[in-house]
């Protein structure tokens, strides 16, 4: 799985180590790939009241608890992250799109 999509993570917050005219802080543009949405994380998402929009693998160390994301001029809320399945290096995050 190669990574060749660009995603956007970032925190929302006002204050100092923030951008001023955005709110954006802790922002960086990452490599990652997109993944299908497995019914699993699917039915677990539903059973608690939320819509998975995408799924993405990013590398481990490129995370620093980022809440928000961007991908491909979409915004989304990052609403869970864990190990990915193949690798201990990559990370599975799950997408929720903001309104």
């Amino acid at each position: 799985m190669a990574m060749s999509k660009k995603i956007t993570i970032y925190d929302e917050k006002k204050g100092y180590g923030s951008n001023a005219q955005t709110g954006i802080a802790n922002s960086k543009t990452i490599w990652c790939s997109e993944e299908e949405v497995s019914v699993r994380n699917s039915f677990y998402a539903m059973s608690a009241g939320i819509t998975i929009s995408k799924q993405v693998v990013i590398w481990k160390r490129e995370y620093n608890g980022q809440s928000y994301a961007e991908f491909s001029g979409v915004k989304y809320k990052i609403v869970s992250v864990h190990n990915s399945r193949d690798s201990a290096l990559k990370l599975l995050v799950i997408l929720e799109r903001r309104n």
